[in-house]
């Protein structure tokens, strides 16, 4: 027998819906956003789809990558647009320490 999923284990918290998770075109979303989605989001997309969990946390459709006055305003791209590293870093007051003085 085989070590069960993390998945598997949240199934037996939050049974999937019965109409089943979204159908999703991998392929198609990888090109357009230039990298694969992780695994365990298509996993979860396939088995539960979009949705919230108790009304706190949403789990959103994936959707194509587009340019930002074309995004619908509460879409994959707006969302993701935020978190995205820069590469730069902050420039930090002069006056701050990483350590109180001795």
């Amino acid at each position: 027998m085989s070590e069960p999923t993390d998945l598997d284990a949240l199934r037996r918290f939050m049974p999937p819906p019965a109409e089943g998770g979204a159908r999703v075109d991998w392929a198609a979303l990888t090109t357009s956003w230039g990298k694969p989605f992780p695994p365990d989001y298509r996993h979860f997309m396939e088995v539960y789809g979009p949705g919230a969990v108790q009304n706190y946390l949403s789990i959103g459709r994936p959707e194509p990558k587009v340019p930002l006055d074309q995004a619908p305003r509460d879409g994959m791209v707006i969302e993701s647009r935020t978190p995205r590293p820069t590469g730069r870093r902050r420039r930090r007051h002069p006056n701050w320490r990483a350590r109180p003085p001795p």
